[in-house]
Formats: C-alpha cells, structure tokens, sequence
C-alpha cells in the first residue's frame, strides 16, 4: 500500500455480524477525514446510481428506478468508476462508504443461508 490505510468498522444488525474495511484511498482521492473530500467528485446522479449499485441492484434494476435507459447507467457506472480510481464496482462501493457516500447501515443484507451440515463436513475433510 502506498498511502494511510482507513478502516471503518461497523456492524451489520440484519445478522449480526461484524465487519471491517480497510481501504487505501485511491490516487488522487483525499480521504474520508479531508476538508471537502467528496465536494466535485461525483454529480448527484452518480452518487445515486453507486449508492443502488452498493445494494446489488443491476444496472437494469437502477435504470428503471431511475427511469434511464441501462445504458445511460452503464455510463454513469464508468465515469464513477473512474472518478474514484476504483477497479470495478465492487471497488467504487467500497470506497463509497469510505467516503461516507453509502451509508453501510442502509445495504440490504439478504437472507443467509446456512451452510449444511453434511456439505460443511465434507468440504472441511477435503473430499469432493
């Protein structure tokens, strides 16, 4: 890592589990704690189309509930993208919350599903 780590410990209460991020900010990008640090980086509708992309919702999803066509959100995605030196959109949503643009405590969490007993006794003892 080249620059000061942040780390953003919070819970998700839906299944109780703790969490942590450790991000580096990217490039170019001041950190979460900078004076102005999301002033001009992203237009509005860009901060919309993360905070649904940080959901899961596709962009066909986004694009109906925003009324654009999906190729309008495939656009927003890359000039977000880009603005923040993320990656990909995995990247862009978490460096979102490290810029306190998602709010962590409202990404739907789905219902987990237990690992089966039998599947996780197999998978520990290395059989297939």
């Amino acid at each position: 890592m080249t620059g000061p780590a942040t780390t953003l410990p919070y819970t998700v209460p839906a299944v109780g589990l703790a969490m942590a991020l450790v991000l580096e900010p990217a490039p170019g990008v001041p950190g979460p704690d900078a004076p102005g640090a999301v002033d001009g980086i992203l237009r509005p509708r860009e901060i919309q189309v993360l905070r649904m992309a940080a959901n899961g919702r596709s962009n066909k999803e986004i694009g109906k509930r925003l009324g654009i066509a999906e190729n309008t959100v495939k656009s927003h995605m890359a000039h977000l993208t880009i603005r923040l030196g993320a990656r990909n959109r995995t990247h862009a949503a978490l460096i979102g919350v490290a810029l306190g643009l998602v709010d962590p405590q409202r990404i739907t969490v789905p219902p987990l599903t237990p690992y089966p007993k039998a599947d996780a006794d197999r998978h520990r003892k290395g059989s297939h």
